[in-house]
């Protein structure tokens, strides 16, 4: 079952990057981020919100994420393997 939650700030951070480092790999104007480096732009960065993020989780599993201004249906960010179970969840 999908399941779409907020992000959680100070736990969900490692999952985070996980899903944008793997979703992004194949971009070549994007680099992996660590943790850390995510830590440090939700601390420098005034506009951060955390209740803007978004988790994608197919029967408790993380399978994609989105922030403020992205559409679930763009599939951005959610991995290969589950685009077409998100997409399907996304119209329900």
């Amino acid at each position: 079952m999908l399941n779409i939650r907020r992000f959680v700030q100070g736990a969900d951070e490692p999952t985070w990057v996980e899903i944008v480092n793997a979703t992004r790999k194949d971009r070549e104007d994007l680099r992996a981020i660590t943790v850390e480096e995510m830590l440090q732009q939700e601390q420098e960065n005034p506009s951060f919100d955390p209740e803007g993020r978004f988790l994608a989780e197919l029967d408790g599993n993380p399978v994609g994420e989105r922030c403020p201004g992205e559409l679930w249906k763009s599939m951005y960010g959610i991995y290969q393997d589950y685009k077409a179970a998100v997409r399907a969840g996304a119209r329900t």
